[in-house]
């Protein structure tokens, strides 16, 4: 089975009231390789030790919410409902950018409504990854992270994306948020090109955030009705 789903023969490249540009020609791509930046090639690690440190926080701190209180099962339905709209909304993602992130400027569906929809899906899916520890602490502490951390490394892609695309993507800045959706301007084709492959392993990552939100949730469970876990301090 090929590992590239083509829906039509040829690639799109315009749709009613958007250009969807497909930036293959030599004329606005550089010779020069395919580099990251410093912050780019830190960004798993931070993200990395971003986990590690919910899980010590879950694994260490006890929440002052009973176990069958209103708000520990308000906080585990938020977090749940986050972490599935973060894991969605990363499989939307991939299906339009992967393959493509270094060969095209991608316009489109997710990246039509914002520039950065991976990291702001990340976010949401982390920050429900949060709220299954039964704490406001935990989340509030994920997205500080989230905006400490993640401003740089967007304005590194992004210059390194106007090297490479050049007025393309300048024009592409001017139109879409860089951050935060407007879902009121999406554009969605009829047919797409996939690269089958990329995808399915992209849903597969996804699915953590779900499978985390829930791990973090059992910490809590743990820490409210048996001793297994030490307990550094209590939090709201």
């Amino acid at each position: 089975m090929p590992d590239t789903v083509v829906a039509t023969a040829a690639s799109i490249t315009e749709l009613p009231g958007r250009a969807v540009r497909m930036q293959t020609e030599s004329s606005e791509t550089p010779s020069s390789p395919y580099v990251k930046s410093g912050l780019e090639k830190k960004r798993i690690n931070v993200s990395k030790a971003c986990v590690i440190g919910l899980f010590i926080m879950a694994a260490s701190v006890q929440s002052n919410w009973a176990v069958d209180g209103i708000m520990s099962g308000t906080c585990l339905l938020i977090g749940i409902s986050l972490a599935v709209i973060g894991c969605l909304g990363r499989v939307w993602c991939s299906l339009f950018i992967d393959g493509f992130k270094t060969k095209q400027l991608v316009t489109c569906g997710p990246y039509s409504v914002c520039r950065n929809p991976l990291y702001f899906f990340s976010a949401v899916g982390a920050i429900g990854v949060a709220f299954g520890s039964a704490t406001l602490a935990a989340p509030v502490l994920i997205a500080v992270c989230f905006a400490a951390y993640y401003p740089s490394i967007i304005k590194a892609e992004e210059r390194r994306l106007v090297e490479i695309h050049g007025d393309s993507f300048r024009e592409y800045c001017s139109k879409v948020p860089a951050f935060f959706p407007k879902f009121s301007q999406a554009v969605t084709p009829e047919t797409y090109q996939i690269q089958t492959r990329l995808v399915m392993h992209s849903m597969t990552e996804a699915t953590w955030f779900i499978w985390l939100t829930m791990l973090v949730h059992l910490l809590y469970q743990l820490h409210q009705r048996t001793d297994y876990l030490p307990t550094m301090f209590h939090s709201f």
